[in-house]
């Protein structure tokens, strides 16, 4: 994954972000380290069939279209669910899972594991 950094003067704090501009054909589901950490976790593949199932209770999603689980929420569903107190807990739990697990993402990952969403299970 390419860095880039910026740095305005001596003085300023240097951050280093991904660009997203990179091109790698060999990334995909199933030699990405972050994404099989995830697959191969029962206890975070667990919460997160709770939280679809969360979501769908709620409305958010409905699971038997595929339109409504390729990310395709509305701004309105989306500013709901975002203001759910359920909702709330449930992605606070998946976060805790995820760190005792020993799966942290940070902003590169989250950038490649949608890159590999969009491109492998998206329709």
């Amino acid at each position: 994954m390419l860095l880039q950094q910026n740095q305005l003067s001596p003085t300023t704090t240097t951050r280093t972000y991904a660009t997203g501009t990179e091109n790698n054909d060999n990334e995909n589901v199933f030699t990405d380290p972050v994404a099989q950490k995830i697959l191969t976790n029962a206890k975070i593949l667990e919460v997160f069939r709770e939280t679809i199932s969360l979501m769908e209770k709620k409305g958010y999603i409905d699971t038997s279209d595929p339109k409504n689980m390729s990310g395709n929420i509305s701004s309105w569903k989306l500013m709901k669910m975002i203001a759910d107190s359920d909702f709330k807990a449930q992605a606070a739990r998946v976060q805790q899972v995820m760190k005792e697990e020993g799966v942290e993402l940070n902003p590169g990952d989250l950038l490649r594991l949608s890159r590999l969403y969009n491109q492998y299970i998206k329709p």
